[in-house]
């Protein structure tokens, strides 16, 4: 095991046998943030690849136990150093951690972890954000345009109201496809917005990101460093 201190980031890493693919760089990291410790899984084919870090819907959503899912439908440690990011009160996180989560202590940690990402990789990095991660995602892009290439965002959760309305819409659409019987079922158990209660707002979170891996497969974005959406140059 190899210990390092930056600053307030400690980290803590070891190699792991991957019960995800198998990738010549597998390994979690251990990284205490600010008083909490958040983990981070890299994968990829080779060492040296250009950085990708995924941030999830959270909080509260683990990414580590979606990172098989990712990688079955989006390959991306083919082309990419790939980081999957478990964020603050997520996992194994303790309740303390859990209960100091807010919009703007998650955009601290995220600029911390990509400012690790960058200099442990000699590179600038793509951020992935899906929904909240998203949003979050794009606030520390504009704090840190230095260490950052491209930030890509998908379904960005900036007005709730507007935000349930469009994911209501798009979930009843796709679910009258006839290869999407699963997601009707679930639907009706859904129900229309507003998904204030922990259960509903995990469940609409649950839907979108299938439908999103099935999204980026469809249109093969392994190079989504070419493609990027925003850099940070026009944030």
């Amino acid at each position: 095991m190899a210990t390092t201190t930056c600053g307030c980031l400690s980290i803590f890493a070891y190699w792991s046998k991957s019960q995800r693919g198998s990738y010549s760089v597998d390994k979690i990291i251990t990284l205490t943030i600010n008083g909490t410790n958040q983990k981070l899984c890299l994968c990829a084919v080779r060492a040296g690849l250009p950085p990708v870090l995924i941030v999830q819907a959270g909080p509260g959503f683990t990414l580590l136990n979606e990172a098989a899912k990712f990688q079955q439908r989006l390959q991306l440690e083919q082309s990419f150093s790939v980081a999957y990011w478990d964020q603050r009160g997520c996992g194994q996180a303790s309740l303390r951690d859990a209960k100091s989560v807010s919009l703007e202590t998650q955009v601290d940690d995220l600029c911390i972890v990509v400012r690790w990402f960058a200099e442990e990789t000699g590179q600038k990095v793509v951020v992935l954000g899906i929904s909240l991660g998203a949003t979050i995602a794009l606030q520390a892009a504009v704090r840190e345009a230095s260490s950052i290439k491209a930030l890509v965002a998908v379904s960005i959760d900036a007005d709730t109201s507007a935000s349930d309305a469009s994911a209501f819409a798009f979930l009843q659409e796709k679910s009258t496809q006839p290869d999407k019987r699963k997601i009707m079922r679930l639907m009706k158990k859904l129900g229309p917005p507003p998904y204030t209660a922990p259960s509903s707002f995990q469940l609409r979170a649950r839907l979108l990101t299938d439908l999103v891996h099935c999204y980026l497969n469809f249109y093969k974005l392994t190079d989504i460093a070419s493609a990027a959406w925003f850099v940070p140059e026009q944030l």
